[in-house]
């Protein structure tokens, strides 16, 4: 067989295991499969970006506003 071939059947096969092996096949391989398809698509997942970005002055602007609003309990009346 051609190596274009073998690659082409490996993928088909590896295919196969990720996305009705668990449906298929017996309780180890079952869970390798859950488990396999668990991990790829964690991994796709984590190449995108989050849909909400992290607020990198977050700390900043706490500490800003805490310094500008005045606190009532440093107030004293004389």
């Amino acid at each position: 067989m051609r190596p274009k071939t073998l690659i082409g059947i490996a993928t088909f096969l590896f295919l196969l295991f990720v996305f009705v092996g668990d449906r298929i096949l017996p309780e180890p391989m079952k869970s390798a499969s859950t488990r396999t398809r668990t991990q790829l698509n964690n991994f796709v997942l984590g190449l995108f970006p989050s849909d909400k970005p992290k607020n990198l002055n977050e700390q900043r602007e706490k500490k800003l506003e805490q310094q500008l609003t005045p606190d009532s309990g440093s107030e004293q009346s004389h």
